[in-house]
């Protein structure tokens, strides 16, 4: 790999996992679901003007993928993290790949391995044990939704690939715009105090970037949940190597 490769390959980690402190110092500015709504609305604006419009064909997939990821996925997950710990947050949010590992096998026709299947119980024995524990229903709550948030994720992920290939700049920039719809409806339906929140924002900072800048506590609970839900991630990545023929 090349310098620039190597460099890219950790900023990418690094910048998804900033957005988590960047996403709770935020909502505690802004209502979540206009902070959503400003956030997509900033993609839009910076990906339209330089891509092609879905066409006809593409439209429907597009704004099914939209309202699964942007209005699902995000605003449940933007709600979640105001209620609860954003590095709890963060280690439930990586169900992502496990729930995708199900959806695609009545879906999309493919099969896990055995290693593969292991890996997803492994994740979920992750998160149940970042829930267990003192204030239960409190912690459950805010769990439930960012789980909830990842399960829309995997929906996406799967239309996706089902519906696609997409130009990845296009099916960004115009899932964002058709998702701005979404979640500005439902934070003028839901939430109040979207202007003065602008007039106050602050600036906006994920899951060791919380316990060091917003009082996150690294308890030994947090420590084995976080190990075994990303240890189960990471086994569902892994690919069986082909037999020799």
């Amino acid at each position: 790999m090349s310098a620039i490769q190597i460099l890219c390959a950790v900023a990418v980690p690094l910048l998804w996992g900033y957005q988590f402190v960047a996403i709770e110092v935020g909502v505690t500015e802004f209502p979540p679901l206009f902070f959503l709504a400003l956030r997509f609305l900033a993609i839009a604006l910076l990906l339209i003007p330089f891509v092609k419009g879905p066409t006809r064909q593409q439209f429907g997939p597009v704004a099914a993928i939209s309202a699964f990821l942007g209005g699902l996925s995000f605003g449940l997950f933007y709600v979640g993290l105001e209620l609860g710990s954003g590095s709890m947050s963060a280690v439930a949010y990586q169900l992502v790949a496990p729930f995708t590992v199900l959806l695609a096998w009545p879906l999309l026709a493919e099969r896990p391995s055995l290693t593969t299947s292991a890996g997803v119980v492994l994740a979920f024995v992750g998160v149940v044990v970042l829930a267990a524990g003192p204030g239960l229903s409190a912690k459950a709550f805010s769990l439930l939704l960012v789980v909830g948030a990842a399960f829309a994720f995997a929906v996406s992920n799967v239309l996706t690939k089902r519906y696609g290939p997409f130009d990845p700049l296009m099916l960004m920039g115009w899932s964002s715009l058709l998702t701005v719809q979404q979640v500005l409806l439902m934070s003028l339906l839901l939430e109040y105090g979207q202007l003065a929140s602008l007039v106050t924002a602050d600036e906006v900072f994920a899951v060791i970037s919380s316990v060091l800048f917003l009082g996150d506590r690294m308890t030994p609970k947090l420590i084995v949940g976080g190990l075994l839900a990303i240890s189960g991630v990471a086994m569902t990545q892994l690919r069986p190597s082909p037999r020799p023929v």
